[in-house]
């Protein structure tokens, strides 16, 4: 209880359309010092463009760069979903090892961040692939062409977007405060049982639902109660746009994506 007094106790740092602000143009320095839409767009195609054609091209010589430039759009439209190798070889027609090569150097120069499956759980369905999210949402939104909020919230995969943009804010947090030994994880089963994000450490488990919407209803809480309940955790967190912290269940905390 003096945990959750706490945490209500606590003054966003910002309001609800200012995260969805920052959602949508991301957090490199540059274009979030220099909000103007024609300069951020510009930067965003400059800095692709760079990325590609210099610094890959620089680093891997013998990369396919037209290929890989193709492989990272496709990425784009898979931020917040668990990557299946073999299908995007097919859609690139090349093989899944080339593919993982690109993961790897996506991963590598922080575009792109893989998370690995929890496999500690007691359940003996889960899902092993690795899940990613592109790091920068104003990079991802550029290149899914979302240029205003009107566009973001009519966007199908939003609330994968949201998904991938506080995870990130999450661990760049978690960094940022010098909290080491930390990992970080998602959690899914055949049957589609669900979890976003669990945070290790020293601490334990904390597993975290993410959401994009105002309100989270009770009954879209039931995959992260059976997490809780199956692996005996004190409590679990669900950050969405709300207003204020709250507990929505037993043992679980509503926390605003603005006091992130």
């Amino acid at each position: 209880q003096s945990n959750l007094d706490f945490l209500k106790s606590l003054q966003p740092g910002i309001s609800h359309p200012e995260v969805i602000d920052f959602f949508l143009e991301g957090g490199y320095p540059e274009p979030a010092l220099n909000r103007e839409d024609e300069f951020r767009l510009t930067w965003m195609e400059n800095y692709f463009q760079t990325y590609v054609q210099r610094d890959i091209r620089n680093l891997f010589p013998k990369l396919d760069i037209t290929k890989y430039r193709r492989f990272i759009l496709m990425l784009s439209s898979l931020s917040g979903t668990i990557i299946n190798r073999s299908e995007l070889g097919r859609s690139l027609d090349t093989s899944e090892v080339t593919v993982k090569e690109y993961l790897d150097i996506a991963q590598g120069s922080y575009l792109w961040r893989n998370l690995r499956s929890f496999e500690k759980s007691v359940s003996k369905s889960i899902i092993k692939m690795p899940k990613g999210i592109f790091r920068d949402t104003g990079l991802l939104h550029f290149l899914l062409k979302i240029r205003s909020k009107d566009q973001l919230m009519v966007y199908p995969q939003v609330g994968l977007n949201f998904e991938a943009f506080v995870v990130e804010e999450l661990i760049k947090g978690l960094e940022a405060k010098m909290l080491t030994g930390c990992e970080y994880f998602y959690y899914r089963t055949r049957n589609g049982a669900e979890v976003d994000m669990l945070i290790e450490g020293d601490f334990g488990v904390l597993p975290i639902e993410i959401k994009f919407g105002l309100h989270t209803d009770r009954g879209r809480l039931a995959s992260l109660k059976k997490f809780i309940t199956d692996n005996n955790l004190p409590f679990g967190v669900v950050i969405n746009n709300s207003e204020e912290v709250a507990m929505l269940a037993e043992g679980i905390i509503q926390i605003p994506a603005s006091l992130i």
